[in-house]
């Protein structure tokens, strides 16, 4: 590698690292910082070059609201100055910017307020509202809605076909909407500057959703995408996004991250591994007697219980119950530990919400609580 190279490789491939990681520690600030780092590099091992633009495009944000802040800031003390002076004008409005030349977060203050969300309706069949409820419960960006917010965003899509080869969102471009794929396939492409070719880097399959990047951070397209084959997707506005699906997204993670706190063993995570487990949890709700992990079966999940009792039993056996398991307690990761079949069924008392994480996410947030869960998988079994 030449000098050029070398600088090169470190500003496209170091730096946006580095960058994530310091933001990271200052925004958690943990005492074991050289624990916090390696955790923190190996949970992003996982994430893919995907994750890496997300990570840019956040990082892009944080320094834009800082700038915000300071000039904030700097009008807070001009005005701390001059308190005994009467002014009857409105201070004037700072310079206009251009709406999304750079990326920033969704912004709302004195000069831009925060207009009251007017619910869209776009008419359709009971037929389409079934389709597009079913696309979206498969949805990880979805599934964190109420049934009643869940018909907002039903009713404010509208539905799009494609023909293979069409182009959808061009990178560079503002967004001002997403897209859920109800059939077919997409690709997301991204611009090589030094060759000037467009790599495939994702395919997109029915239930993903591609675009949310943009209204998230307020940010240019991260990348361009093509209809893989003749495709259905269903399309949603930002302000419905904003006002529903973000929203609902940060309230889901602080629910989460304090029941989260109320698990003992999680208790041994720092904040910043119990912020990433919240927004991995999907939940579900189970009815009484119905099982939710079945003994001899392969096992691919992680379960807490949020609300309601469960109870494991063995097969060959009267139906005693070997544990009981109420909210805050967890079952499933013995399978996952050893990666062997399930030991036990457990089944549902009466009604009772579960949360679910993946075994990718299971291994990559709770790997360090191993030998204590195999410990407590031993004790229990």
């Amino acid at each position: 590698m030449t000098s050029t190279e070398h600088q090169e490789y470190i500003q496209k491939k170091v730096n946006p690292i580095l960058e994530s990681l310091v933001t990271a520690i200052l925004l958690d600030k943990p005492d074991d910082t050289i624990g916090f780092m390696i955790s923190w590099l190996s949970s992003k091992a996982a994430g893919g070059g995907q994750e890496a633009d997300s990570l840019r495009l956040r990082i892009s944000a944080i320094k834009q609201e800082i700038k915000d802040l300071e000039g904030k800031v700097a009008v807070n003390d001009e005005s701390d100055d001059n308190d005994d002076d009467v002014v009857d004008d409105l201070p004037a409005p700072p310079l206009n910017k251009k709406p999304r030349g750079s990326v920033s977060a969704e912004a709302y203050g004195q000069w831009n307020k925060k207009k009251e969300y007017q619910p869209v309706e776009i008419p359709k069949s009971d037929e389409a509202k079934a389709r597009i409820k079913k696309v979206l419960q498969g949805s990880f960006l979805f599934s964190t809605l109420d049934s009643g917010d869940l018909d907002i965003v039903v009713m404010a899509m509208e539905e799009l076909r494609a023909p293979a080869g069409q182009r959808v969102i061009n990178q560079g471009e503002d967004g001002d909407c997403l897209y859920v794929i109800e059939e077919g396939a997409f690709e997301c492409k991204i611009l090589d500057k030094v060759t000037n070719e467009e790599n495939v880097v994702k395919t997109c399959e029915p239930g993903d959703a591609f675009g949310e990047l943009s209204l998230l951070y307020n940010a240019p397209r991260a990348a361009s995408v093509d209809a893989a084959v003749d495709s259905v997707m269903w399309k949603l506005d930002r302000e419905t996004f904003n006002a529903i699906v973000r929203d609902a997204s940060a309230k889901k993670r602080e629910m989460y991250m304090e029941f989260l706190k109320s698990v003992q063993i999680i208790k041994d995570l720092g904040d910043y591994e119990v912020a990433q487990l919240a927004d991995a949890l999907k939940p579900s709700y189970v009815s009484p007697g119905q099982n939710v992990i079945t003994q001899g079966e392969e096992g691919d999940t992680f379960y807490l219980v949020e609300e309601g009792s469960l109870y494991a039993w063995k097969n060959g056996q009267p139906e005693t119950s070997l544990l009981e398991y109420g909210p805050g307690q967890f079952f499933g990761e013995l399978a996952l530990l050893r990666n062997d079949l399930r030991q036990a069924t457990v089944t549902a008392r009466e009604e009772s919400k579960v949360l679910s994480v993946d075994r990718k996410t299971f291994s990559r947030l709770l790997g360090p609580l191993q030998q204590i869960l195999e410990n407590n998988a031993t004790s229990s079994y």
